[in-house]
């Protein structure tokens, strides 16, 4: 079986995917949401031998799984498709929470991932397979141009944001309430009140709020992971300059180096710190990995990853 990767990666609360907007972490949600593509090193100029692929009949199962997926995303019969297609673990986390009818509500208002979803496994039909006959890689066909003069959707100025309740501007009680609901699991609260503004007005027209704090049920580590950062922050002292506030938290294993933290009082009240401006450069960087991955799809990590467990194939994390 596939090892999991962990859970605490950059991507835009999508997924969470998750949890600090600074350097030291960033709360993925996961917009469950795919790893990013990592490029592998270039292959020696010699022969190289057939990569190994799940033999006729189970690539033959395989791609059934993957249209039969896709058949239950389009008729919105998204209990049937967590039931049968999500990875073992979080199946049974959700049975165990009888949180299967939630967790599908929650991801039929998250219209963008649905989408995502879509593009992947329709593209995964067209693509080809990697592995054995236990688990397999599904590399998606390259993604069709994008259609000319297609709208782009503006970053919105810090100008125009609205104004959205916080914790307030006492870093102390701020950081209490912010423990106080995680603790209650109010995690919705806490990510509107936490996260950038920019951020929580992006999940809402999104509507990937709820999808997002839905995730803290889903990963069981991140709350206590967080919990256990603001209870440092809290215990510790963070530098205030201005309007930022600045520290360090200790390496979350052992050898790991010390992680900065940053929050910044906007609207009169802390949040995580709103990095938008310091994260263009890997936009770029994800821009150009995108374009190369359309030329040349097998230079990048898979994007869908299976196992298979008696005669059916499920997803072996998220896509």
């Amino acid at each position: 079986m596939l090892h999991k990767h962990r859970k605490w990666k950059l991507v835009t609360l999508g997924l969470l995917g998750v949890v600090w907007l600074g350097r030291g972490a960033v709360i993925e949600a996961q917009r469950p949401s795919a790893t990013q593509p990592t490029i592998r090193p270039a292959a020696p100029a010699k022969a190289q031998s057939a990569t190994p692929t799940p033999d006729e009949t189970q690539s033959a199962i395989l791609k059934a799984d993957i249209a039969r997926a896709l058949q239950l995303l389009k008729d919105d019969q998204l209990e049937t498709l967590i039931e049968d297609y999500y990875p073992v673990e979080a199946v049974r986390t959700l049975r165990k929470r009888k949180a299967i009818g939630n967790t599908a509500s929650d991801l039929r208002r998250s219209k963008a991932i649905l989408r995502r979803w879509e593009d992947r496994l329709t593209r995964s039909l067209s693509g080809r397979f990697e592995g054995n006959n236990d688990e397999a890689f599904a590399y998606p066909a390259p993604p069709s141009a994008a259609a000319p003069n297609a709208p782009s959707q503006p970053v919105q100025s810090a100008v125009t944001l609205p104004e959205l309740p916080g914790y307030g501007d006492d870093l102390t009680v701020v950081l209490k309430a912010a423990i106080a609901d995680l603790k209650a699991k109010q995690y919705e609260t806490f990510l509107t009140h936490m996260l950038p503004v920019a951020e929580v007005v992006r999940l809402q027209e999104d509507q990937q709020l709820a999808f997002t704090a839905s995730q803290f049920e889903l990963h069981s580590e991140l709350a206590p992971t967080m919990l256990a950062d603001l209870e440092t922050m809290l215990k510790g002292k963070l530098a205030i300059t201005g309007d930022i506030a600045s520290g360090e938290l200790p390496g979350r294993s052992p050898g790991e180096k010390p992680r900065a933290v940053r929050l910044q009082r906007t609207g009169g009240s802390w949040r995580f710190f709103d990095q938008a401006a310091e994260t263009r450069e890997a936009i770029e960087q994800v821009k150009q990995r995108g374009s190369q991955m359309a030329a040349d799809p097998a230079a990048f990590d898979p994007l869908l990853k299976f196992e298979r467990i008696r005669d059916h194939w499920r997803l072996v994390e998220l896509p």
